[in-house]
């Protein structure tokens, strides 16, 4: 009797391709959601007389990545755990592609825009803290958007499209040129009020 050997299953490129995307990315959401759970704990240690505002918006921006990192699970073990070696486990779109948009232009509208008063603060002017208000504003509307596009599309391969690029495209490029204008415009006024030659 000749013994029967299972031939290797076949499994498209792009299937892999996105299983080895994923699972980077799940482990880099762990990683960076242990980083910022040690920040929050040295903010909530160094900083307990902070204004009720401030509180609510770092420990706002720990319970959305919180919500994030319990999608990032979710998924994870419907991919790898209880769908192991399911192909349509992989390919199938689950929680992250829509949520991580919609929490990540939300959390970034809300730190932008806090960044933007203490600038009006700093400068007494009204122009740079609007015009970062107005991209942040565009870049969240964009990522509110994908996401809501996203939660239609069952699988993971009908994301890329040519609307989805450009609303990635608006909503990364936004929030990236907002960030680029707090560093630059916060490093001018912080070093205008308290000079580095003064500190040393």
């Amino acid at each position: 009797m000749v013994p029967t050997v299972n031939a290797p299953l076949a499994v498209p490129a792009a299937a892999i391709q996105t299983a080895e995307t994923l699972i980077l990315m799940f482990l880099m959401d762990l990683a960076l959601f242990g980083c910022l759970s040690v920040q929050t704990y040295v903010y909530y240690q160094a900083f307990p007389k902070d204004r009720q505002l401030t509180k609510g918006l770092v420990y706002g921006m720990y319970v959305l990545q919180l919500v994030v990192t319990a999608a990032v699970v979710h998924d994870a073990y419907t991919i790898y755990g209880s769908g192991f070696a399911n192909l349509s486990s992989v390919t199938t779109n689950h929680v992250v592609p829509y949520i991580v948009p919609i929490i990540g232009g939300l959390s970034a509208f809300a730190t932008q825009s806090f960044y933007a008063c203490r600038i009006h603060i700093l400068s007494e002017k009204q122009l740079f803290p609007s015009l970062i208000v107005v991209i942040s504003i565009t870049s969240c509307i964009s990522a509110i958007v994908f996401g809501a596009f996203d939660s239609q599309i069952s699988t993971v391969l009908g994301l890329q499209n040519s609307r989805n690029l450009v609303l990635a495209g608006i909503w990364c490029g936004g929030s990236a040129v907002a960030d680029v204008f707090i560093a630059g415009w916060m490093t001018y006024y912080v070093n205008l009020f308290f000079p580095y030659h003064a500190i040393i």
